[in-house]
């Protein structure tokens, strides 16, 4: 029959992102001198296909956490949209809307002081309203050493 040859069907597409973040390979080790400024640089992707919205990025300085007294956070030095959280050796990145980078990444700069001599871990993690499916790492980390 003529009149039923067709067929209609409605599909919701939901947007996705693939973000990652890397420690840049000069932050993979850092080697720093007891109150000095340093800077952790990191480098943001989104491999798309989507637009990632309301992007954050959290640095940590762990393993053995420093005093939050003895950690200090250099905004000037810093990229913009990165504050430290109140009382803790943490700093957020509010990065917002990032599109796809297409591979290049977004640098984003933290300086730092940690006035306890030790080794440390840190680490960076993102993470988006936007779903993120994809296989590329939500999370990187390196060493800090405060001689």
């Amino acid at each position: 029959v003529a009149s039923n040859n067709s067929a209609s069907a409605t599909t919701t597409v939901l947007p996705a992102a693939d973000l990652s973040v890397v420690v840049a390979p000069d932050s993979e080790d850092i080697s720093t001198n007891f109150r000095d400024i340093f800077t952790i640089t990191l480098e943001v992707y989104n491999y798309g296909p989507s637009i990632a919205y309301n992007v954050v990025l959290t640095e940590t300085v762990q393993e053995p956490s420093p005093e939050p007294s003895k950690f200090e956070f250099y905004p000037l030095l810093s990229t913009p949209g990165c504050t430290r959280v109140t009382g803790q050796a943490v700093v957020t990145c509010d990065l917002g809307t990032v599109a796809p980078t297409g591979g290049t990444p977004i640098l984003v700069e933290i300086a730092l002081l940690v006035s306890t001599k030790d080794v440390y871990v840190h680490a960076a993690e993102i993470g988006a309203s936007t779903a993120d499916p994809g296989p590329n790492p939500n999370t990187d980390s390196g060493i800090l050493r405060v001689q």
